[in-house]
């Protein structure tokens, strides 16, 4: 496939602007670090040039390597070979001069915030070219013409969203993208009754395999087995999965599943629950690991994190002076759940189904968990929540435009799993949690267990971790060997 002259300039013009806010990233840096010393401008233009030349040569390698580590530290590991890159690079090039390590990593964050900022001040559209240009090369080392000839189909879940608060971020402006293929007729809207009960695990069941019997809810104690079954646990999602499919499902015949409970019988999974236990499933691409061993990914993920968590702390504190009632506690590992859920995931799922995409898979289905983690804290109509559908929307809009670009044309299918309803939390309208009542209810002889997690979030930054370890490489081995008593 041909790159238009067009994309090809857009190129051109991007390197030149990134090169140059390098440049002058140094040039500040070396201002206000005493440890980092340039002779002029020309010693920062050479050293650029000279760091991205040994990231070219060192990356293969480090992919090879550390790729799990580096997974599991969410890119860290990276950022710290980065920083032994920028120190090596010192030692090369004439009229640049790094005191010390920490130096240099302490360059290599400031060198990502500032390639940031200034992809912000200049409207470089930073993840839309990062994604449709760099992860291209990766994915079309696989794709063949005879892939290419059939339309493919991309399916994305927003999960919990009801039609009449979708109907509210078309109307209030939040999911531009959306009403813009709706009142363009691309797209029409659809509604439909995912029945009871509603929520994921049931109804991704019926989506994914057309067959949703015998599931009563996202938790339900099993006496036949004598315990309690969790959705989100891997080995109850293989277990749910088993009971309803028939290898027919929604993505057989080499889909992809990213960041679901349920696979479809993808022939690729990563970070869906029902397939881990699974050790034949294939895994993730070298796309997903790529991501990782990017250090400027680990810098905005980073930043663009504790962000998310500022947001979430100014958000529940103005909730509480505000008085906003119903109202549930959102302290805790809540904000950075939330971050993972609406940053660290989301990413991951663009990104590979990008990359994919443009490798030429039939189809892709992958869930956006961002606005449910959020709805079930902040409600569900509220400008919190809504601020996640904004940039769920811009997250469709960028798929989009990278599948313009893919070797073979493809559709788009937004649905939901399930909807959310305003209500009052039991323990705010009853002044007791659900167990504390049935414990008043049992007789004296009986017991009452209440073994859930306080959070369902902890199932999806879960995933994302357990890939890591799975993949048959020499440091995710070691990995499982380490963290055999927390698996």
């Amino acid at each position: 496939m041909r790159i238009p002259v067009f994309s090809i300039l857009q190129i051109l013009r991007r390197i030149v602007i990134v090169w140059a806010s390098e440049v002058v990233a140094l040039l500040l840096l070396a201002r206000v670090l005493p440890g980092l010393q340039l002779r002029g401008w020309q010693a920062a233009i050479v050293a650029v040039a000279a760091i991205g030349l040994l990231n070219a040569l060192v990356r293969p390698v480090l992919l090879f390597f550390v790729m799990p580590i580096t997974l599991m530290t969410f890119g860290l590991v990276a950022l710290v070979l980065n920083a032994a890159i920028l120190f090596l690079a010192a030692n090369v090039v004439p009229g640049m001069t790094l005191a010390n390590p920490g130096t240099a990593f302490l360059v290599a964050i400031g060198l990502a915030m500032i390639n940031m900022l200034f992809a912000r001040l200049l409207s470089l559209d930073d993840e839309d070219s990062f994604y449709r240009n760099v992860v291209r090369r990766i994915g079309r080392r696989s794709v063949t013409e005879s892939d290419t000839e059939q339309p493919g189909i991309i399916y994305i879940e927003i999960d919990g969203l009801s039609r009449t608060v979708f109907e509210q971020a078309l109307a209030e402006g939040h999911m531009p993208t959306l009403e813009r293929w709706l009142s363009g007729g691309t797209h029409r809207f659809v509604q439909w009754d995912c029945g009871l009960p509603s929520q994921s695990s049931s109804s991704q069941a019926g989506i994914l395999h057309g067959n949703n019997f015998d599931i009563p809810a996202f938790r339900w104690y099993d006496k036949d087995r004598g315990r309690l079954i969790v959705s989100n646990h891997p080995a109850d999602a293989m277990l749910i999965e088993e009971a309803v499919s028939n290898g027919q499902g929604l993505l057989r015949d080499g889909g992809l599943s990213v960041c679901n409970m349920l696979s479809g019988d993808a022939a690729v999974s990563v970070a869906t629950m029902s397939t881990f236990p699974k050790r034949s499933v294939q895994r993730a691409s070298p796309i997903y690991f790529n991501y990782y061993i990017n250090p400027y990914n680990f810098i905005r993920g980073v930043v663009l994190t504790f962000a998310e968590m500022f947001v979430e702390l100014f958000q529940s504190t103005r909730a509480r002076l505000r008085n906003v009632q119903p109202r549930v506690s959102r302290g805790g590992w809540f904000p950075f759940l939330r971050a993972a859920s609406t940053v660290l995931q989301r990413d991951i799922s663009v990104y590979l189904v990008t990359g994919q995409m443009f490798s030429g898979i039939p189809s892709a289905y992958t869930t956006f968990v961002g606005y449910d983690v959020v709805a079930h804290h902040a409600g569900c109509r509220r400008a919190d929540a809504m601020g996640v559908l904004r940039d769920i929307d811009q997250r469709i809009r960028n798929l989009r435009r990278a599948a313009d670009d893919a070797p073979r044309p493809y559709h788009f299918v937004i649905l939901s799993d399930h909807g959310h309803s305003p209500a009052i939390p039991f323990r705010q309208l009853y002044h007791q949690t659900l167990d504390q009542l049935v414990r008043t209810l049992v007789s004296d002889s009986g017991r009452v267990h209440a073994p859930t997690t306080p959070t369902e979030s902890w199932g999806h930054l879960n995933a994302l971790l357990t890939d890591a370890i799975q993949y048959e490489r020499l440091a995710s081995r070691a990995a499982r060997r380490i963290l055999r008593s927390r698996t």
